[in-house]
C-alpha cells in the first residue's frame, strides 16, 4: 500500500489561496522580512514557505521558486515587489470579476501555467512575471514565479 494520498483541489480555490499566500509572504511583510525572503528566493532552487494541514492529517508543504533567467535588467526586492503586486492584483481582480483564468498544462503532468501576464515597465525595460503551479508531488504544492522575455507575448499581425 502506498503512503501517497491523492487529493483534489479546486483550481480557483488553489489560485486564490496561492495569491493570498504570495501577498502575505512577500508583499505585506515588513521591508526587512521581505528583503530576507527575497534573498532566500534568489539564492535557493525552491523552499518551503508554508504548511497546511489536510483533513486526513498529512500536511501539505507550500513551496516557492523564482526563475528569473529571462529577466532583463537588475532585479532587486523593490522591483520584484512591483512585478509581484501587479501579478497578484491582476489575478485577484480576474477572479473577483468572475472571469475565467486560462491555464496551460504541461503535457502528462500536474504542472500548469496561469496565462495571465504581469508586465511592468521599469527603466524602459519591460519584463513579464507569471505564476505556475506544480502539483506533481503528493504532499507538495510548488508555486513557481517565472519571468518571461516580453517579445514572446507580442501579437503578430
Amino acid at each position: 500500500m502506498s503512503d501517497k494520498i491523492e487529493f483534489s483541489v479546486d483550481t480557483k480555490d488553489l489560485i486564490q489561496n496561492s495569491i493570498q499566500l504570495l501577498f502575505d509572504y512577500l508583499i505585506n511583510s515588513s521591508k526587512h522580512e521581505g528583503n530576507n525572503r527575497f534573498k532566500k528566493l534568489i539564492e535557493s532552487d525552491r523552499h518551503v514557505i508554508s504548511e497546511m494541514p489536510l483533513e486526513f492529517g498529512l500536511p501539505v508543504q507550500i513551496m516557492l521558486s523564482l526563475d528569473y533567467s529571462e529577466f532583463k535588467g537588475e532585479l532587486d526586492f523593490t522591483s520584484f515587489k512591483k512585478y509581484l503586486a501587479q501579478l497578484v492584483g491582476l489575478l485577484a481582480m480576474t477572479l473577483e470579476n468572475g472571469e475565467e483564468l486560462l491555464l496551460r498544462e504541461e503535457k502528462n503532468t500536474k504542472r500548469f501555467l496561469v496565462e495571465l501576464a504581469a508586465p511592468v515597465d521599469a527603466d524602459e525595460q519591460q519584463n513579464i512575471l507569471m505564476l505556475g503551479i506544480n502539483l506533481q508531488s503528493a504532499n507538495v504544492v510548488a508555486l513557481e514565479l517565472m519571468f518571461f522575455e516580453p517579445s514572446q507575448f507580442i501579437q503578430k499581425p
